[in-house]
């Protein structure tokens, strides 16, 4: 006698028929099964988003599975969505999982990970798995160095108080970035002229250089930089909003008199405007440009050497 195969049963049978052919395993089986698990790419970029597909036979509509992602190096920090587990639904025999990669912008070479799909719990048995590999394409920016004005510790776009800013490594690129406070006392640590600089331009060839020591050691309202840098309190003027490095100002800031030098970078008549004014004590050390600037430009660069 010829029994049904598992991809066909038909015709009429008895109940002794159907026993034998299930004890010998020739019924078709309508046990819950993937059929197969593939993935949109097998290699991808930092910031690109794959895209995990799962193929069903005999899963209702509605049915959960559950995936995770190991790897060696992997974490959280690799992907936009924080997570290595989760669950999905099958509708139609498939279900589909997507995962973005993050831009980490940090040095760590080629790094692969498995998307396993998992049964009753993201620690549940595993069905089935893929992997990806993961190009590192975001690497450790470098900090921007220049043989004139040294290690640039802050870029600014817009004006100074138009925005908040974001620690980080400032690029020439960069719109309202500085040096974290840790950076910045290390490039502070390891400056060999004691100039900083002040640069703009559409090349970066304006600039006015002041003393280092002379701006830490005389200022005696809340600026930046001085000592200290943050994104709270880069810059902000004695009156705690307006963003103005005020120097020499020996007997609390007045506004008036011959007593101090300041550097500010505003919006003024539609336009960034920056002014480098040149009263008190503390003078610039070298310029090619006027002491008394008022200029518009869109971007200004801090750089210290």
């Amino acid at each position: 006698m010829t029994y049904p195969t598992t991809s066909s049963a038909s015709d009429v049978w008895s109940l002794r028929d159907v026993y034998k052919a299930i004890a010998g395993s020739n019924w078709p089986n309508t046990d819950p099964v993937i059929t197969s698990l593939t993935r949109s790419v097998s290699t991808a970029d930092e910031g690109d988003t794959v895209t995990f597909t799962v193929n069903t036979d005999y899963y209702s509509d509605g049915s959960t599975l559950y995936y995770d992602i190991t790897g060696s190096g992997i974490t959280t920090n690799d992907f936009t969505d924080s997570t290595l587990s989760g669950s999905f639904t099958i509708t139609n025999d498939s279900g589909i999982v997507t995962k973005t990669i993050t831009e980490d912008n940090t040095t760590e070479g080629t790094e692969t990970f498995t998307f396993n799909v998992r049964s009753g719990s993201t620690s549940g048995t595993i069905l089935e798995s893929t992997t990806v590999t993961i190009n590192d394409t975001s690497v450790t920016p470098s900090f921007t160095t220049d043989t004139t004005y040294g290690t640039l510790v802050g870029a600014f776009e817009g004006y100074w108080g138009s925005s908040s800013y974001t620690t980080g490594i400032p690029q020439i690129s960069s719109s309202n970035v500085i040096v974290s406070n840790s950076d910045f006392q290390s490039i502070r640590s390891q400056t060999t002229s004691n100039r900083v600089y002040y640069v703009w331009g559409s090349s970066q060839e304006k600039y006015v250089a002041f003393s280092r020591s002379e701006i830490e050691s005389s200022a005696d309202d809340v600026q930046a930089p001085t000592n200290t840098i943050n994104p709270d309190n880069f810059g902000l003027g004695p009156s705690g909003t307006n963003r103005t490095h005020w120097w020499d100002e020996i007997t609390g800031f007045s506004g008036s008199g011959s007593d101090y030098s300041f550097a500010n970078y505003r919006l003024r008549d539609g336009e960034s405007k920056l002014h480098i004014f040149d009263f008190g004590n503390i003078k610039a050390v070298d310029t090619n440009q006027s002491l008394f600037i008022l200029e518009a430009t869109p971007k200004v660069w801090i750089f210290y050497k």
